[in-house]
């Protein structure tokens, strides 16, 4: 029967499964529709992707809670040298793109809770990375394929990038120049960049906020929640930012300054803590998919997105809460031991 149906031909064989999931997982995201129509299975985390969480939960802590700038500049390199390796073994770009910046954001969070309340100081080689990394990818948007291959903005997505990376780059570079203004002693230089920095660094994280929040290069739902939220996370930071600053100059009682670096510190700390954990989830693997869609992938987008959110909010929060009580507690130490010395030494002039 089965062969007078398929013309003397025996019926084909069904499609293995992993088969069929393999070839479903490279198809194209339904734009109209904005459903994901790539499949995660079991066999896509492997150890690129291992070897890609591990280095980020290794990296990043390590460049966030850096006792000395040098372990933070090292523990960046150590992370663009696995985003390179990564990106040679197939991971997709999307991944270290969210990471990278991720932990750079996320680094900031601890000069911001222990500064003066103004404009967050690092060193001049994370400014400096910072900067050159940025540079790297505005070269990346018009020249594709190297010099000979550069090419004008061709559209308002492509103009959305641009915008981005020159925000953030210019971000870094001001941050890198007033370290090295700071470093070298250069006093009137040093504040009029600080003054300088007081309006930009604000302006530019409200620019990325702005942007973030129509940004779409991902139309899969969770995926849009994703950078919208981190559109209002960048907003909240840059206004946060500016009041912090303000309120710090106009010398406002310390438990209330004290109150505004925790805040920011915490804001910065989120929308670090947002971008890896959107890379770890949307983009862990190749196809757009992460460990969202291994994990849950019937979950309803906008109660996954509120739970993630206040989730990382509560994270960051209590990680400022027990860097602050550290922080606080190694000060009360340094006091102590400072009165000690003053004691010993006001005892050795009387006996003098």
């Amino acid at each position: 029967e089965h062969l007078e149906q398929h013309g003397g031909r025996p019926p084909p064989a069904p499609a293995h499964p992993l088969a069929m999931a393999a070839a479903h997982h490279t198809m194209p995201l339904d734009e109209a529709t904005a459903s994901p129509v790539a499949m995660c299975d079991g066999r896509a985390l492997g150890p690129a992707a291992w070897y890609a969480l591990l280095t980020t939960v290794v990296a990043g802590p390590l460049f966030v809670a850096a006792p000395h700038p040098g372990v933070a500049t090292v523990a960046l390199l150590a992370g663009t040298g696995a985003a390179v390796h990564q990106l040679s073994l197939g991971l997709p770009g999307e991944f270290w793109a969210h990471a990278l910046i991720g932990i750079m954001l996320a680094g900031c969070a601890s000069p911001a809770l222990s500064g003066d309340g103004g404009p967050v100081a690092v060193s001049k080689w994370q400014g400096g990375l910072g900067a050159a990394a940025f540079a790297l990818l505005l070269f990346g948007e018009f020249c594709h394929h190297g010099p000979s291959s550069c090419s004008p903005v061709k559209s308002v997505h492509m103009l959305a990038h641009v915008a981005i990376e020159a925000a953030a780059g210019s971000f870094a570079l001001l941050a890198m120049l007033a370290a090295i203004a700071t470093e070298r002693r250069w006093t009137r230089a040093a504040a009029r960049l600080s003054t300088m920095r007081r309006l930009h660094d604000p302006i530019a994280l409200a620019v990325l906020g702005h942007i973030l929040t129509q940004h779409q290069h991902d139309p899969q739902p969770i995926a849009v929640l994703f950078h919208i939220t981190q559109g209002r996370s960048m907003l909240a930071l840059g206004l946060c930012s500016v009041v912090c600053s303000v309120a710090h100059d106009a010398g406002v009682p310390v438990a209330a300054g004290t109150t505004l670096r925790l805040l920011t510190a915490t804001l910065w700390l989120l929308n670090g803590l947002w971008l890896v954990h959107m890379a770890a989830f949307m983009y862990l693997l190749p196809g757009r998919c992460g460990l969202h869609q291994l994990l849950w992938p019937s979950a309803n987008a906008d109660e996954a997105a509120t739970v993630y959110l206040a989730t990382d909010a509560w994270l960051s929060a209590v990680a400022v809460c027990v860097a602050y009580w550290l922080g606080a507690r190694t000060a009360a130490a340094e006091e102590r031991q400072a009165l000690v010395e003053m004691g010993r030494q006001a005892e050795g002039l009387a006996v003098a």
